[in-house]
């Protein structure tokens, strides 16, 4: 039988897509703020991790086409070879401003952690498809069975009785366990109601 969608955990995939959105947000405030520097080449979905974890690595990555840069047999770190460069004016702040992020707790928890799932299109930060579908897929349970479909259908035909019936008692704090007895284990397990019950719970 073809597979029938039982369930989504919508609220989780929400959740899932409010961070995301959240990162989003944060982030373009400092991809709009590299934008602002000329000289600098575009930013590319690649780049977005080596950005925020390591400004001053990714900076002369970039300008320098990712070649490593020596004097004699001396290879001199991308931290030496930035401090070298004649940067424009209100890079270094910028830099440390970035570097500062380690230190916000939002960042470190949320942030951070969904860089990854993020493409840069035309200078804009914005959710991968491919992550948000995975997750919904994750977060979606099939029935693909005779037997899933058949307890689906009963499950739905019960709880509504299941409902009815407990909206008739007359506290609060009883649980299915008092209304019904139950023998056997797994699929031979049969319930029986318990009878006398509906004279003192109702």
């Amino acid at each position: 039988m073809p597979k029938i969608l039982a369930y989504k955990n919508q609220q989780q995939i929400n959740n899932i897509l409010q961070y995301l959105n959240w990162t989003v947000d944060n982030a373009q405030i400092y991809i709009d703020k590299y934008k602002s520097f000329a000289a600098l080449p575009a930013l590319e979905t690649i780049d977005i991790i080596l950005f925020f974890n390591n400004p001053r690595s990714f900076i002369v990555q970039k300008l320098t086409n990712g070649e490593v840069l020596k004097v004699g047999n001396l290879t001199l770190s991308s931290e030496k070879v930035y401090d070298m460069m004649d940067r424009p004016a209100g890079l270094d702040e910028f830099i440390t401003e970035i570097e500062h992020l380690k230190s916000d707790k939002s960042w470190r928890e949320i942030y951070f952690g969904y860089l990854n799932r993020l493409d840069i299109v035309n200078g804009k930060a914005v959710p991968k498809q491919s992550y948000i579908d995975e997750q919904t897929e994750l977060n979606s349970y099939y029935i693909e069975s005779e037997n899933q479909n058949s307890a689906l259908n009963l499950m739905n035909e019960i709880a509504p009785k299941l409902n009815s019936l407990f909206a008739l008692l007359k506290s609060d704090n009883n649980s299915i366990d008092e209304l019904f007895t139950g023998t056997g284990t797994g699929k031979n397990r049969t319930f029986q109601a318990r009878l006398s019950k509906a004279a003192n719970l109702f």
